[in-house]
């Protein structure tokens, strides 16, 4: 397993489970066009504490997704064509693994992160286990609209902790 201490950004949940295979990193799916805001909040945040690498398919969409998503400390990534078919098919998911290592190795360790700070077990003592209340705190703090791991994820690495965190909720 290879390790990117960032984010990476894809098209689709195809892509990000085929390179969870063998990267382990946070992942955001665009999918496809529409980023949703929420979403480009948080790149905006998150790129304050991590890189962000913009890693989509190899074809008119993917560069006119590549070009719509302006993020400070981001870099766009590109992979030949060549090597990402299968089945009429070009995408990152059909790239061969090979091929992502390659165009990504300088930015991959073979070391984890350090283990996070605010666990998602954290999270349900202030109640956010609900949707309801995610979406409420979420108005506060650029996460999007995601589950609890998500949010655990997310939340690290905007480098909050508990005690930012149990203000905010405090507040709601």
């Amino acid at each position: 397993m290879l390790y990117f201490n960032g984010v990476i950004v894809v098209e689709g949940k195809t892509d990000a489970s085929f390179l969870s295979s063998f990267i382990k990193s946070e992942y955001v799916i665009t999918k496809g066009y529409e980023l949703p805001v929420e979403e480009m909040a948080y790149l905006n945040a998150v790129s304050f504490y991590k890189q962000v690498l913009i890693l989509t398919d190899p074809d008119d969409a993917g560069k006119l997704i590549r070009q719509r998503i302006k993020i400070s400390n981001s870099i766009q990534i590109d992979v030949d064509k060549k090597y990402c078919s299968k089945n009429n098919k070009h995408g990152i998911a059909e790239c061969q693994k090979e091929e992502i290592i390659r165009v990504l190795k300088r930015y991959l360790s073979e070391n984890p992160e350090n283990e996070k700070k605010i666990k998602s077990s954290f999270l349900i003592s202030l109640g956010l286990n609900s949707k309801k209340e995610r979406t409420i705190f979420a108005k506060k703090v650029p996460v999007g609209i995601v589950n609890l791991n998500k949010l655990s994820q997310r939340l690290n690495s905007l480098q909050f902790d508990e005690e930012k965190i149990r203000k905010l909720v405090e507040e709601q």
